[in-house]
């Protein structure tokens, strides 16, 4: 009897208590097929952003670029409809060039001849049937470029426009609101009008009344005083008198040529460039939209 209770009470002691349990820990082999787990789906997660990124980059580069098309056309619409216009006339006014764009050097022909309203430049082999691949690395200028009876390219334009580009040309007519001629004589010179005009020195300038419409450079230096006989610009005018008796019924423009085309910044990058002459001597260079590589335009002259 003793015996078998010594046994009993060692094998109660040597039982674990209930609340004495201890856990077992994850094997190697299960930890591995976690962590492999863990890791294609981390790897799927990565996927799914990276390609959501992709998606959300090329949508974004591509409204960029159909933005930048957008701007770029309408920068140039509004300055090309007005070209077939003189001024606010609707008819076909007779029409003076006093500026001696025989006097221009070759490089200023195209910004002196006024009565070039639109012109361009094509750039060798990339016509409206043919095929080309743009250059990896474009410099500057590198190439050649022609346009009908249009002379030389502007030494600010030809120093910047990168290959495969055309060159456009408008003239943008600014009106000059609230000012008008008075009392022209036509054998006279100079133009008074009844308030300052703004009109920059050797700007060129086109009066209109609809009958007539002449266009000259400005050689005076402001105020209320336009003049078509002083010296100091470049062609300046020939010695050709006013067609008309101007007065209050006559209108004022600031004509300004502009070239467009695709240019290079420093950085190195392109883009779409406008080369303005407000006046005929220094031009105003601004780049209009970066990211542009080329630009191709198709016009035409009709009677």
């Amino acid at each position: 009897m003793s015996a078998r209770l010594n046994q009993k009470h060692r094998a109660i002691s040597q039982s674990p208590s209930r609340s004495g349990f201890r856990q077992a820990g994850l094997s190697l082999i299960e930890l591995m097929v976690a962590l492999t787990l863990s890791l294609i789906l981390l790897f799927l997660v990565i996927q799914v952003f990276s390609s959501q990124r992709q998606t959300y980059s090329a949508s974004e580069a591509l409204a960029r670029v159909q933005e930048n098309s957008r701007f770029v056309a309408d920068l140039t619409r509004e300055p090309a409809r007005a070209l077939a216009l003189q001024g606010f006339c609707g008819g076909n006014a007779s029409y003076l060039n006093h500026v001696n764009v025989a006097n221009a050097s070759a490089s200023m022909a195209s910004v002196a001849n006024a009565e070039l309203m639109v012109g361009g430049w094509e750039y060798q082999g990339t016509g409206s049937t043919t095929n080309f691949t743009l250059p990896t690395d474009p410099q500057p200028g590198d190439g050649n470029w022609s346009g009908f009876q249009m002379g030389d390219l502007p030494a600010e334009v030809a120093d910047r426009v990168l290959p495969f580009s055309d060159v456009l040309l408008v003239r943008e007519r600014r009106p000059i609101s609230g000012v008008w001629p008075l009392n022209t004589v036509i054998d006279n010179t100079a133009v008074t009008t009844n308030l300052p005009h703004g009109i920059p020195q050797c700007a060129t300038v086109l009066m209109t009344n609809c009958v007539r419409t002449d266009v000259f450079q400005n050689t005076a230096d402001g105020g209320n005083q336009l003049e078509r006989g002083g010296s100091g610009c470049a062609p300046s005018n020939r010695a050709l008198n006013w067609q008309f008796f101007y007065d209050d019924d006559a209108h004022l423009y600031h004509v300004v040529p502009q070239f467009y085309f695709v240019g290079q910044n420093l950085q190195g990058e392109p883009g779409f460039y406008r080369v303005s002459y407000p006046s005929l001597g220094v031009p105003e260079v601004e780049e209009i939209v970066e990211g542009v590589e080329t630009l191709q335009v198709l016009y035409g002259y009709g009677a």
